[in-house]
């Protein structure tokens, strides 16, 4: 089968950590830690957790900083969650990055800071590739091309397949998101948790996988029988950080960009009826979800489609007369909008004088659709139709699955690093969310539903709202210990903690250089003064790594 089962790593990442652990070894030595030899070598992971630019910022200076005090090439593994993705995308891209820390760096801070957003021309040209190659188009191919691109300045099209064996001095990169279904029917947790390497692609915890360059194409019964294009790691950015979409927000989205791509000069001010009714119905939408009065535009769109609707469901629902109550607006909007985007194609002969190509009008309606539908993540399901106990049976039935960012369930990627096999001795957090201790409360109870060892965590009372710079909730011969380290704390930020906090929010726009280069500094600060105390625990690890070693 081209379906991997069972609990076992990858052929690209065995040989990954193999070299990698050659590198981890002199890194202990240089730290003048006790010498141990290569099976004794402890399985750190590094771990950062989202928080939107806060998060990409306050890594990208956490890694540089963890470089400068020779601390870096302890780490076997580097995982990331949300907004601590497009940090690890952009170092990733380089190979071998952690070799030329300070150059990859300085070239990511430079194009942060100064680099424009990315056009209009851009945006769509990319939209309009990302449609014509998929078979499952979502609203996360816009949020990929139009919004991510405002925060990482770049339209990054390498793909992750492509990493393997470019990164043998780097830590082994996991990306991780979550399964839309079983989030929202609240189904058994180890059917949740899914992550994205170099060599595969899959259901972290029950154990599932394909190889990373199929994630996305098409399989029954384990067999593989209808390639996609590889997803792009600008898509990948986009799947991993949309738990920022905002529904209302979202639509706004659609609305400029509409607005901005009639208005553009390419298109020499395009104000025709076709343009103006699908702006319109965009309207209809933001109108109902902000439970705002509709009979204005319900009229104009009543209007513009005149004798152009003759399908079951039409434009009689918008009388202002005869209103709807709003939750069965909105339902009977949401049924609406797909019929006026599904039948758009055959009314495009009665519109007359658009400048606006062709070849956009099913991007855009297909755009609307998702956003009617709130179509995220959508791939082929790679267990579709197979015959495997251990996983839900809903998700051996559906032919396509919705993936989306772990962070809304867990703002931190735990599950990745905390799969058996991978034998993790250490876990280095670095979070850099809004309430620092919520992740580290959510993978405790987590773990205990699913039965996976995590070590006894006591967190102090006042930890939320004035959190230290450095946590240790140490393991056992079952469980890692944990080493958790927010980022702005008491020690880094003293009285202005509150300050430090209200400068980077996590939905704020792009930074500017002063902000990219504040943040970075403080997170600096945060491993510089908390280098000793790291120390201690990756020796501490070694010591236990080599007491386990010599007792079997």
């Amino acid at each position: 089968m081209d379906v991997t089962v069972g609990h076992s790593l990858n052929e690209v990442e065995e040989q990954h950590i193999t070299s990698r652990r050659v590198i981890v070894q002199q890194c202990l030595k240089e730290n003048n830690i006790t010498t141990c030899t290569l099976d004794e070598v402890p399985n750190i992971a590094l771990i950062a957790s989202g928080g939107g630019q806060r998060a990409m910022v306050g890594q990208l200076g956490s890694l540089l900083q963890l470089g400068r005090e020779g601390l870096l090439d302890c780490m076997l593994y580097l995982s990331a969650v949300s907004g601590s993705t497009w940090c690890m995308a952009s170092l990733y891209k380089h190979s071998n990055w952690s070799s030329q820390q300070e150059a990859v760096t300085g070239a990511i801070v430079e194009r942060l800071g100064h680099s424009s957003s990315v056009s209009l021309e851009e945006t769509f040209a990319k939209l309009n590739k990302y449609f014509s190659q998929s078979d499952n188009y979502s609203l996360t191919h816009l949020w990929s091309a139009l919004v991510v691109p405002k925060y990482v300045k770049e339209m990054d099209e390498h793909v992750l397949s492509a990493q393997r064996g470019q990164h043998n001095m780097d830590p082994y990169p996991i990306y991780t998101i979550i399964d839309k279904k079983i989030k929202q029917e609240q189904r058994q947790l180890q059917d949740l948790w899914f992550e994205l390497s170099p060599g595969a692609a899959g259901y972290s915890i029950a154990g599932f996988f394909v190889d990373q360059a199929h994630f996305g194409s098409q399989f029954d019964n384990g067999s593989l029988i209808k390639k996609q294009p590889e997803m792009d790691m600008l898509y990948v950015q986009g799947m991993c950080s949309s738990c920022y979409a905002d529904e209302v927000e979202t639509w706004k989205d659609i609305n400029e960009w509409l607005i901005s791509l009639w208005h553009s000069s390419t298109y020499e001010e395009c104000s025709c009826q076709k343009c103006e009714a699908l702006q319109t119905l965009v309207e209809l939408n933001i109108r109902a979800l902000g439970e705002k009065d509709l009979s204005d535009v319900a009229q104009k769109m009543n209007k513009l489609l005149e004798g152009q609707v003759d399908r079951k469901v039409n434009a009689a629902f918008l009388d202002p007369n005869n209103m709807l109550t709003l939750k069965r607006l909105k339902d009977k909007l949401k049924e609406y909008t797909m019929e006026v985007c599904e039948g758009f194609s055959s009314w495009n002969n009665s519109y007359e004088n658009c400048n606006i190509p062709a070849s956009w009008w099913a991007v855009i309606t297909s755009t609307i659709a998702c956003a009617a539908q709130w179509k995220w993540g959508t791939q082929y399901n790679f267990l579709y139709n197979m015959t495997a106990v251990e996983v839900e049976p809903s998700i051996l039935a559906a032919e396509t699955r919705d993936y989306m960012d772990a962070g809304l369930m867990l703002d931190s990627p735990y599950f990745s690093v905390l799969r058996p096999e991978r034998n993790i001795d250490l876990i280095i957090s670095l979070d850099f969310s809004e309430d620092p201790m919520e992740s580290v409360k959510g993978a405790v109870e987590m773990s205990k539903e699913m039965g996976i060892a995590f070590p006894h965590v006591v967190i102090p009372k006042d930890a939320s709202s004035r959190p230290e710079d450095f946590y240790v909730f140490p393991g056992d011969r079952k469980s890692p210990t944990v080493v958790h380290m927010p980022l702005f704390n008491i020690i880094n930020c003293g009285d202005d903690l509150e300050e430090w906090k209200k400068k980077y929010t996590t939905n704020q726009g792009a930074y500017s250089p002063e902000l990219i280069t504040g943040l970075m500094e403080k997170a600096a600060v945060n491993v510089k003064n908390t280098k000793d105390k790291l120390l201690e625990q990756i020796e501490r690890a070694v010591h236990e790594k080599v007491q386990k070693h010599g007792q079997t």
